[in-house]
Formats: structure tokens, C-alpha cells, sequence
């Protein structure tokens, strides 16, 4: 996963990136990605690719909307290795949303900039419709329209449910296992715990801990075409996220000597450069 600096590595990635690239116009972006992962390592690659797919949490936060994510973007996933950084491809971020329908994210005149995209709401490509498509569009539409509807549903009533079952579950359970001891287990049993732990983690956490994340990217997306962008960004100065998860405040409390770190450590755990490494 390191970059290449000769020029032979340059060129022989240009090469591979020029393959990854669909017919017509691929665009790439980071915007949206964690600073922690500028450049992942092959294990934590592996993870978030295995996460960003449609089998994992993000396919089936998808699938949880309503959606009909395209299976054909596994295994790739949404991500590529650009230069050892990992990248959003949006042609297939837009085939998450229905595998039937050509979708597109447009820029420019026509749509949003490329600097707010990774869950902006992508385009019909009419393009690229069939006739036997054109036959299947009404039903589309309604598929379509109940979906939104969903999505409306769970954007009203996420915020508890989250917060009080599905991330407390987990991170009690993570408590626990951070008490066992694992020297006594075989390889085979340490594997078998790995599998267990990255189907938790990257599958059935991953696909509730996107979601708030979808619906703060497409609450911003609505203010940014209300208001335009400097606007949406002077109204949201103001948000902050809950007590217990506001790093920036608690740290604020350590440094005046209202808090001791051991309980920032517990509650956000121990954060840094390439934590995820």
C-alpha cells in the first residue's frame, strides 16, 4: 500500500487507475473519508473496503432504507487506492441505489461540486435508458418514492434508538472483550474471533453507525442549494454533537483540569495520528 515515487511506479499506477476508470468520465473524491485513513494499511484497507461494500455496513444500510444497492460493486466496494490513498469512486457510490437504474452524480452547472458528494443525491442518467427500462419506469418510480419515504421515517426517529440500544450493545460488548484473555486461544479460535469481530464491526455496527452520518451529509447537501454553501456553513457553526461525544469540549475540561483524561480515554477512547492503524 505505499505510494510509488519513481517514475516507473507512477506511470504503472496512472496505467491501473486508467482501468478502475469506467467508459466516458470516472471521478474520484475524498471528501467525506477520515484523515486516519490517508494511508491505510493492507489489514486496515481490507477492513474499510469490506465495510464500504454492498455486503457490508454500508450495502446494507442501503438495503435498510429501501434501496436496491448494485451487486456488481463488490468486491471493490465504493473505495479505490489512488496513489496508496483511498478515494471514493462515485460512478459506483451512485450504483448503490438501485442496480437497475443508471444513476450519475453531475457537477458543475449541472449539480453540486465535487466537494460535498459522497452521499449527495445522485441523477437519473437518462442517457443511458432502455427501452425495456422505459417499460419498468413506473414501477421504478414508486420504488423510488417509497424509499424516500423511509428514509424520511428513519431520519425522524434514528437518533434514540442509536444512541441508547444499538451503540451502547456494542460498546459493552467491546468492554467485555477487552477483559479476555486471548493468549489461551488457538489460531484457529483467534481467527475464528477475528471473523466474528469484523462481521460486527464492518456488517451489523457499520450499517447503523453510517446512517447519521448519511442524513448530517444530506441535511447539509439541503442547506448548501437553500442558502448556498458559506450561508449553510455559518448556520451550522452553532451544532455541536451530544456532551458525552464532544471530543473538543472534553478535552477543553482536561486542559482546565475539570475532567481527568482517564474518562476521556473511556468515553472516546485513545485518539491520534493513524489511530486506525
Amino acid at each position: 500500500m505505499t505510494q510509488p515515487h519513481d517514475a516507473r511506479g507512477v506511470l504503472a499506477e496512472v496505467a491501473r487507475l486508467k482501468e478502475l476508470a469506467a467508459p466516458g468520465r470516472t471521478i474520484w473524491s475524498r471528501e467525506g473519508l477520515l484523515a486516519e485513513v490517508e494511508c491505510p494499511l493492507p489489514l486496515t484497507w481490507s477492513l474499510l473496503r469490506r465495510m464500504m461494500s454492498v455486503r457490508g455496513g454500508l450495502g446494507r444500510m442501503f438495503n435498510d432504507f429501501g434501496l436496491d444497492p448494485d451487486p456488481e460493486v463488490d468486491p471493490s466496494s465504493v473505495l479505490d487506492l489512488c496513489f496508496g490513498r483511498p478515494y471514493y469512486n462515485l460512478r459506483r457510490l451512485a450504483h448503490l441505489y438501485f442496480r437497475d437504474v443508471p444513476l450519475v452524480h453531475r457537477f458543475g452547472h449541472a449539480g453540486p461540486s465535487a466537494q460535498g458528494v459522497a452521499f449527495s443525491t445522485p441523477s437519473l442518467d437518462f442517457r443511458h435508458f432502455s427501452l425495456p427500462l422505459w417499460g419498468r419506469f413506473p414501477h421504478t418510480a414508486y420504488r423510488m418514492i417509497r424509499a424516500r419515504a423511509k428514509i424520511g421515517r428513519l431520519r425522524r426517529t434514528l437518533a434514540e434508538p442509536l444512541h441508547a440500544g444499538i451503540a451502547s450493545m456494542f460498546m459493552s460488548q467491546a468492554r467485555c472483550a477487552a477483559l479476555e484473555d486471548l493468549s489461551r486461544l488457538t489460531i484457529p479460535a483467534l481467527q475464528q474471533r477475528l471473523a466474528m469481530w469484523v462481521e460486527l464491526t464492518a456488517d451489523e455496527f457499520a450499517s447503523a453507525a453510517l446512517k447519521p452520518y448519511f442524513f448530517a451529509a444530506r441535511a447539509v447537501e439541503g442547506l448548501s442549494s437553500r442558502f448556498g454553501a458559506s450561508d449553510a456553513t455559518r448556520l451550522l457553526a452553532g451544532v455541536r454533537p451530544r456532551p458525552e461525544a464532544d471530543a473538543e469540549n472534553l478535552m477543553r475540561c482536561v486542559a482546565e483540569g475539570t475532567c481527568h483524561f482517564s474518562v476521556v480515554a473511556e468515553k472516546l477512547g485513545h485518539r491520534g495520528p493513524a489511530e486506525l492503524e
